[in-house]
């Protein structure tokens, strides 16, 4: 029987070496992406400038629209960007004959999938994209390259009319209910609350502030109740805006709200950071107290840091930008909270990349995942007329080029307030007074975007 089994094997085995050397039979390759019959995802890249100095493109990923048939990237290129080809990968069934045709020139490129790279004319950034599979009806996409006619990091500044209706010290703006809010810290230690609307303040009658606030402290937790710290590290809440408690935190100094975070249960708890003695610790506030966490990590930011909480996958993350630490310098890194009592440090931020270590006017836009800081006091530079934007979270920062107003430069501030509507070229800036050369400012400045250049390459 072991016999018979052993001669079958080699029977079949010399039928498979022999039909492999038969000159018609060829090598089977598999399709590649043989699912993509619309295109499934579409990226590009630039080539490298050959210009000495000159700045590469951003890679492009795109938009598919399989209703109107329309292809575009989602973010424009950077004003005044110029290019002639790029580099396409595209998803799609090596079944299908792709051909690009460049509605400028005219020239039509057949694309292949098997290759790595399929560099096109890209002059005018404006295609037309058929894609033909036997036996199937010929799809037709149109594709174009989108770049910014205008400068987005640019902004046209007004000085309003109106101004504000104290030279405040420090202040914060916050919404309660559909209410805005301005609260504001005079040099002299003594607080003033006034709702407003655009650039228009009214003051809130009968309000009994605690002296010495720290108005940048101010939280509001998902239940509608406020939450303040004043110099003493003292802790104070309100419902209603009029009358404030003092909420127990025994012998410790709270230094800095955190606001409400998430626990592995998805519990939400309201954290703060304070000192007991000499030690920093992160802090949980009770019903009718404070609980200790644990202690905090070198290099931490336990006073002046920017909260900023975002939803992630159902669960609030929170990381904290720029601040001082215990020895009074500048953060070094950022540091992230997310389904845990333990701090961890992000890996983007460097020493050599420093955020304000106090009075940066942090804002958040229309778009979650944009955050402007602007001004503030930074570690080697002192006070900064500066302007930054994150566009991924806080990931990477931009200088925006240097901001200009009617009279002039503008000027170095620290402890501005304000906020920003909109997004895109929707957006508008509102920044409030600030200690500019070491005076409080009532001014009231109005940034918004010149989009006269529109989008390029744009649907309208």
């Amino acid at each position: 029987m072991k016999r018979y089994r052993w001669i079958v094997s080699c029977a079949v085995l010399t039928l498979l070496v022999l039909s492999g050397c038969r000159k018609d039979t060829a090598r089977y390759e598999p399709p590649v992406n043989p699912s993509f019959t619309f295109p499934g995802h579409i990226a590009a890249s630039f080539p490298k400038p050959k210009e000495e100095g000159a700045k590469a493109l951003p890679n492009l990923d795109f938009h598919i629209d399989n209703r109107v048939m329309r292809i575009w990237n989602k973010v424009p290129l950077p004003y005044q960007s110029h290019y002639d080809s790029l580099d396409l990968d595209m998803k799609v069934t090596s079944e299908a004959v792709v051909r690009i045709l460049n509605e400028e020139t005219k020239k039509v490129a057949v694309y292949n999938p098997r290759k790595k790279i399929n560099r096109i004319d890209a002059t005018g950034g404006k295609f037309r994209i058929s894609i033909e599979i036997k036996g199937k009806p010929t799809l037709t996409y149109n594709m174009r390259i989108m770049t910014y006619g205008y400068n987005p990091d640019k902004f046209t500044w007004v000085k309003e009319s109106t101004q504000l209706p104290i030279a405040a010290e420090e202040a914060k703006t916050f919404t309660l209910g559909d209410t805005q809010y301005w609260l504001a810290r005079t040099s002299d230690g003594g607080g003033k609350l006034y709702s407003y609307t655009n650039t228009t303040f009214t003051e809130v009658a009968d309000e009994a502030l605690p002296v010495m606030l720290l108005p940048t402290t101010l939280i509001v937790d998902s239940k509608g109740l406020v939450w303040v710290l004043d110099k003493a590290g003292a802790l104070y809440k309100s419902r209603d805006l009029k009358s404030w408690t003092k909420h127990p935190v025994g012998s410790v100094v709270l230094t800095q709200l955190v606001g409400e975070t998430n626990k592995l249960d998805n519990q939400l708890v309201f954290t703060a950071i304070g000192r007991e003695a000499d030690t920093y610790a992160s802090y949980e506030v009770t019903a009718s107290g404070i609980e200790k966490k644990g202690n905090v990590p070198s290099g931490f930011p336990v006073t002046e840091a920017f909260v900023y909480t975002y939803n992630y996958s159902g669960a609030t993350s929170t990381t904290l930008f720029g601040g001082k630490t215990a020895k009074g310098d500048a953060a070094p890194k950022s540091f992230f909270l997310s389904g845990s009592d333990k701090w961890g440090v992000t890996p983007y931020q460097t020493a050599d990349q420093p955020l304000p270590m106090s009075g940066g006017l942090y804002l958040r836009t229309g778009n979650d995942s944009e955050i402007f800081v602007i001004g503030g006091t930074y570690p080697k530079t002192g006070d900064s007329n500066s302007i930054k934007r994150s566009v991924d979270r806080g990931i990477t920062w931009k200088a925006l080029p240097e901001q200009e107003l009617p009279n002039g430069a503008f000027l170095a501030r620290h402890h501005a307030s304000g906020y920003a509507t909109g997004s895109g070229n929707q957006l508008q800036v509102y920044i409030f007074g600030g200690i500019i050369n070491g005076k409080p400012s009532q001014e009231i400045w109005h940034g918004l975007l010149d989009t006269t250049g529109g989008i390029i390459n744009n649907w309208e």
